[in-house]
């Protein structure tokens, strides 16, 4: 079987959240390989960016322990949602 796993996390911290806030976590499709997906994310407090942040996951090959190329229709849908997607 196939399975995702982080491979890199950028993350700016802007403003600290606090406890109770209503944050609002948003995430888009970046950059988009065979092997691999970047997300775009941001947490935010009404009007106010808390966060920034990109996340980078590897498609992983389970019996071997290496990378391999995700499957076609999921592929070609990150594609699509990589182009139509912002946060």
């Amino acid at each position: 079987g196939l399975a995702f796993a982080v491979r890199a996390i950028s993350a700016d911290y802007l403003k600290p959240a606090r406890l109770d806030d209503e944050l609002l976590v948003a995430t888009a499709v970046g950059e988009v390989g065979r092997a691999q997906v970047t997300f775009v994310q941001s947490v935010r407090r009404a009007d106010e960016t808390l966060l920034t942040a990109t996340v980078r996951v590897a498609c992983l090959d389970l019996a071997r322990g290496k990378p391999a190329a995700m499957p076609r229709d999921l592929h070609r849908k990150l594609l699509e949602l990589s182009q139509s997607s912002t946060v």
